[in-house]
């Protein structure tokens, strides 16, 4: 603190004020390929190489928010990155316990054939809905579905569709024969 001797007449005064700021960072684990970028506040791109400790370039003012968000998931080889402790208010030290973990993308993939019947009669026509749900985090690719109809002439009568695809699933429209 600096003092002066009474005022008695104009003078300038001049003040400055350093603003207290901290480093955001953290480490990153589980990196096996190339293409992940962190986001720190939605401003600034910290594209990571792999495994290890990270520090984004711009500072956060001591109490102040930060939320460190994935910005681009791995590509090569196809990875789901998450965050922890990505979020809160800078104290008056460095943030340095952000976690960002990586695992591969892997399809969960489960199949479920229904006739919505409890039973059929003899001779009636029965249509089977065949649904393939995948609940992993990452694409199926090439999937092929082969079944094999009770009985020989059957077969001649197997037609089926593809329908409800969402979220860039694709298959082959409809088709005729065995499935």
């Amino acid at each position: 603190m600096v003092r002066s001797a009474p005022v008695t007449a104009d003078c300038a005064v001049s003040a400055s004020f350093a603003t207290d700021t901290h480093a955001i960072g953290g480490s990153v684990s589980g990196l096996a390929g190339s293409g992940l970028v962190l986001s720190l506040n939605g401003t600034e791109n910290l594209p990571i190489s792999g495994d290890g400790p990270f520090l984004f370039a711009t500072q956060v003012d001591s109490q102040a928010g930060y939320v460190v968000t994935i910005g681009q998931q791995p590509g090569a080889p196809t990875q789901v990155c998450s965050v922890a402790n990505g979020d809160g208010t800078v104290g008056d030290d460095d943030v340095t316990d952000v976690l960002v973990s990586c695992v591969d993308a892997l399809p969960d993939l489960s199949l479920q054939i229904d006739d919505g019947r409890e039973f059929a009669r003899y001779g009636m026509l029965v249509d089977y809905v065949v649904t393939l749900h995948n609940a992993g985090n990452g694409d199926s690719g090439v999937l092929a579905l082969s079944g094999v109809a009770s009985a020989a002439g059957d077969s001649a009568f197997i037609r089926w569709d593809c329908f409800g695809a969402g979220a860039g699933a694709t298959c082959t429209g409809e088709g005729e024969g065995p499935l």
